[in-house]
C-alpha cells in the first residue's frame, strides 16, 4: 500500500489495528476533487477481504562499473489499480462498476422536501409524502440541479422519512425527491467514465484510514461484474479500475500522484464514515441473495422491450452454472516518465453468456443446439387415404405405407367430412396394396385425402377461450403431465406454382399471417423429391429467414423441393404439459400465439435434432433474477445473442439431480440510441422494483 508523504505512523500502535469496517464512496472526476469534499456518494460497504488496492512500478537500473553494479535507480512506469466486492447491489454501485455512466431512470411519484422542523439532515428527509418502507429514491441535493443522491426508506415518522445509506450533503429545502421504479444500465458505448474514489475504513479505536484515489478509470476486465454465486451466498458486485495520475504538490515537489493514504481523528474524521449506522447496514444487507433465476427468450428484437410479453420461458437456472462476462477493450494512451496511463479509449466490446438449464424440453433442445433442424417425428410421416371400395370403417387403403406404420401403432385419423381427429390403434397391416386395420371403427368411412398421420393428435377446443399456456381439447384422454407438445395452426397456405422454389426458397400462394421468424411445418402433400419420383408423404419442421412478399427464405432447407399443393402451416409452439384437468392443459412454455378452435395439438413421441449446416441462430435471451425479499430484480438483456453448440449439451449429474441442458453464446453488439448517446451495445442490465418487475 502506498502512503502518502508527511502522514505520520507509530507501527507500534498501528501493529494491533483491526479494520471492522470498509465503505467505498464516490464522486464524478474533477480537477481540484478533494478526498475531503462533502459531496461524495456511498457505494455501501465494503465486503470484508475483498478490498485490494496493489501498486506496480517498473524500476529501471543503471549498472556501470567493473565488475557491474546498480549505481542508479529510476521508476519508469507506475500503475495503481483498485477493486473490491459491495454485498449491496443498487444503482450507482452498479453504474460505477459497469464504467459507462449512462444509468437512466424511470421514475415514479415526485415530490419535493419542505421546510420544516426539525430540518432535513444527512439522514432525514421532512415533508416527505405518499412514500413506503423500501421506496427506493433519487434526492437531488440542491433544487433540480443538484448532485444526484440515492438510497432507500428504512422509516417513516409522519410526513418524515429516514433514507440508507447515509447522504453525503444534507438536501436544501426545496429538493426534488423522486421515486426509482427501475434503472437501465448500457454495456457497450465509447464513453470511458471517470469518478475519484475514497475507501473509509474505521477500527476499533473509531479512527479512520482513508484510501484516495483522485482519479480512477472504471473497467470491465472480463467478467460480469453481479457474481449471483451458488446462492449459498449473498451476491456481490465487483467494482475495479485503474488510476489516472494527477499533478500535485506534495512536500513542496510536484508528484504524479495516483493514490493518497490518510489517518483521521478526532474532529478530522469525515462525516460519512461507516461507523454512522453502517455496521447495521451492512448486517442487514448481507442476508440479501437472489435466489430466483429464470431465462427467457425471443426472435431477435428491439432490447428496449424488455419486459413485453412475448417473450418464451426457458425455465429456470441452475444457480452456480450461470457465466456471465463482459468486456470493455481499451487502448491506453501512457505518457511521461515515469510513464502513466494519461487517457483511454474504447476500442472493443462483448459479452458472453453461459447457463444450465434445469428443464430439459423441446424447445430447449432446438435452442441448445443452436437452431440447427428440428426433427418432430410425431407428425413428421403421413399417408394420404385412397378411393376404393376397400375402405371401411375400421380398414383404410392408402397411397403408401409409411415408415412406423406398425401392428400396435397409434395413429390420428382426419376425415374431410368428419369432426377433428381420431385416434386409433393399428391391429393389423397390408403391404401389398397398403392398408391398415384398426382396432376400433371411425366415425364414417374415410374418403380419398383424408389424412393418417402417427402418433395422438387432437384440436383445440373452442372454450373456453385459449391463451398461450392454457387450453381445452376436444379430448386429452391420450395427454398427460410431461408430456411434450407440437402445436401448429389448423389452417394454412400452400406453395406457389413457382419454378424457382428451391430447398431453402419457397413461393407462398397466400404470405398472410406469416413473418420473418416464424417456425412453420411444411407437408409434401405432392411426394415429391428432387427427381421429380414419387415417395411417402412427410413434414419438415424449418423457420422463416426472410420474408419478401410471398418469397420466403428458409434457414435451414427442406430435403425436398417443394411443389404446389404442397401445405404451409404456421408452428405456434414447441412445448410441455405442465398439468391436466380433464381436457384442460397448462403449458410450462407459452406459445407463440393463443390457439384457435380446431388447430392441431400434436403428442410428441420423439423429438431429435439434426446437427450440421452452416446455419447461425440468433435470439434475444433475458435473465432475470429476483432477490430472496422479492423487493427488486436485475434483469440482463441480451438484444442479439449468438447461440454456439455445446462440447457437452446435456449434463449428467447422476443420481444427485435432475438432467440438465447447457446453453451457451455470444452477443453480436448492436447500434443503439441509450440516454441520447448512439452507442454499440452489447447488452443492458435492468434494477426493476415495486410495479416494474416482471411477473411472467
Amino acid at each position: 500500500m502506498a502512503t502518502l508523504e508527511g502522514v505520520v505512523q507509530d507501527p507500534q500502535v498501528e501493529a494491533d489495528i483491526l479494520l471492522i469496517v470498509w465503505e467505498a464512496q464516490f464522486k464524478a472526476y474533477a480537477a481540484a476533487n478533494a478526498y475531503s469534499d462533502t459531496d461524495y456518494q456511498s457505494l455501501g460497504p465494503i465486503r470484508p477481504g475483498t478490498l485490494e488496492v496493489p501498486e506496480g512500478d517498473t524500476v529501471s537500473d543503471e549498472i556501470t562499473g567493473l565488475p557491474g553494479g546498480i549505481k542508479k535507480s529510476v521508476v519508469t512506469e507506475t500503475e495503481q489499480s483498485v477493486s473490491f466486492q459491495l454485498p449491496n447491489i443498487e444503482d450507482r454501485g452498479l453504474d460505477v462498476a459497469l464504467g459507462s455512466n449512462l444509468m437512466v431512470p424511470t421514475y415514479g411519484t415526485a415530490t419535493t422536501i419542505n421546510d420544516a422542523s426539525p430540518g432535513p439532515d444527512t439522514n432525514t428527509l421532512t415533508s416527505v409524502v405518499d412514500m413506503e418502507i423500501g421506496t427506493y429514491l433519487e434526492i437531488n441535493s440542491s433544487g433540480s440541479t443538484g448532485t444526484k443522491h440515492y438510497g432507500t426508506i428504512s422509516a417513516i415518522s409522519g410526513s418524515d422519512v429516514t433514507v440508507t445509506p447515509t447522504l453525503g450533503v444534507t438536501p436544501a429545502n426545496g429538493s426534488d425527491v423522486k421515486v426509482v421504479l427501475r434503472s437501465d444500465h448500457a454495456i457497450g458505448g465509447m464513453v470511458s467514465s471517470e469518478v475519484s474514489l475514497r475507501l473509509i475504513g474505521t477500527d476499533q479505536n473509531s479512527e479512520q484510514h482513508v484510501f484516495f484515489l483522485p482519479r480512477v478509470r472504471m473497467e470491465l476486465a472480463g467478467s460480469f461484474p453481479i457474481d449471483f454465486g451458488d446462492g449459498s451466498a449473498a451476491a456481490s458486485l465487483t467494482v475495479s479500475g485503474k488510476s489516472i495520475g494527477i499533478s500535485k504538490a506534495v512536500g513542496g515537489v510536484d508528484a504524479n500522484v495516483h493514490l493518497e493514504h490518510h489517518k483521521l481523528s478526532g474532529d478530522y474524521k469525515l462525516s460519512g464514515g461507516p461507523l454512522q449506522g453502517l455496521v447495521a447496514q451492512l448486517n442487514a444487507e448481507a442476508n440479501t441473495n437472489w435466489f430466483v433465476s429464470e431465462a427467457h427468450w425471443k426472435e431477435q428484437a428491439d432490447a428496449a422491450a424488455f419486459n413485453d410479453s412475448t417473450w418464451l420461458s426457458l425455465g429456470d437456472l441452475e444457480m452456480g452454472s450461470i457465466s456471465l462476462s463482459a468486456q470493455h477493450g481499451r487502448f491506453d494512451y501512457r505518457n511521461g516518465l515515469p510513464k502513466s496511463i494519461k487517457a483511454s479509449v474504447f476500442n472493443s466490446v462483448g459479452f458472453e453468456a453461459g447457463m444450465e438449464l434445469s428443464e430439459v424440453n423441446a424447445r430447449n433442445i432446438e435452442l441448445v443446439h443452436a437452431g440447427n433442424r428440428i426433427r418432430v417425428d410425431a407428425p413428421s410421416t403421413f399417408d394420404v387415404v385412397v378411393a376404393g371400395a376397400e375402405n371401411t370403417t375400421t380398414v383404410i387403403k392408402l397411397s403408401e405405407l409409411s415408415n412406423g406404420f406398425t401392428n400396435a401403432k397409434l395413429v390420428s385419423v382426419r376425415r374431410a367430412a368428419g369432426t377433428g381427429w381420431e385416434k386409433r390403434t393399428i391391429n393389423a397391416v397390408t403391404t401389398g396394396t397398403p392398408s391398415i386395420t384398426v382396432s376400433v371403427a371411425l366415425g364414417g368411412i374415410p374418403a380419398a385425402g383424408d389424412e393418417v398421420r402417427q402418433g395422438v393428435i387432437q384440436e383445440v377446443a373452442a372454450s373456453p377461450s385459449p391463451s398461450t399456456t392454457v387450453f381445452a381439447l376436444d379430448s386429452a384422454t391420450d395427454f398427460a403431465a410431461g408430456d411434450d407438445l407440437y402445436v401448429v395452426k389448423g389452417t394454412g397456405t400452400t406453395v406457389a406454382t413457382n419454378t424457382s422454389n428451391s430447398r431453402t426458397r419457397l413461393y407462398l400462394t397466400s404470405a398472410t399471417g406469416f413473418a420473418t421468424g416464424d417456425l412453420i411445418e411444411v407437408t409434401d402433400v405432392a411426394g415429391n423429391d428432387a427427381a421429380g419420383v414419387a415417395h411417402s408423404n412427410k413434414v419438415e419442421v424449418v423457420r422463416i429467414k426472410s420474408l419478401n412478399g410471398t418469397q420466403a427464405e428458409l434457414d435451414p432447407g427442406l430435403t425436398f423441393i417443394p411443389a404446389n399443393p404442397d401445405l404451409v402451416r404456421l408452428v405456434l409452439g414447441i412445448s410441455q404439459i405442465q398439468s391436466k384437468a380433464t381436457d384442460t392443459l397448462t403449458l410450462s412454455i407459452p406459445l407463440s400465439a393463443a390457439p384457435a378452435a380446431d388447430d392441431d395439438v400434436v403428442r410428441l413421441d420423439d423429438v431429435a435434432m439434426i446437427n450440421g449446416g452452416a446455419a447461425i441462430r440468433h435470439i434475444s435471451l433475458r435473465l432475470v433474477f429476483t432477490s430472496n425479499d422479492e423487493a427488486k430484480q436485475i434483469v440482463v438483456v441480451i438484444p442479439k445473442f449468438r447461440l454456439e453448440q455445446n462440447e457437452t449439451a446435456m449434463k449428467n449429474p447422476g443420481t444427485e439431480k435432475n438432467a440438465s441442458m447447457m446453453l451457451k453464446g455470444k452477443s453480436i453488439p448492436i447500434s443503439k440510441s441509450f440516454n441520447s448517446v448512439t452507442i454499440l451495445e452489447a447488452a443492458r442490465v435492468h434494477i426493476l422494483r415495486t410495479t416494474q418487475k416482471i411477473t411472467a
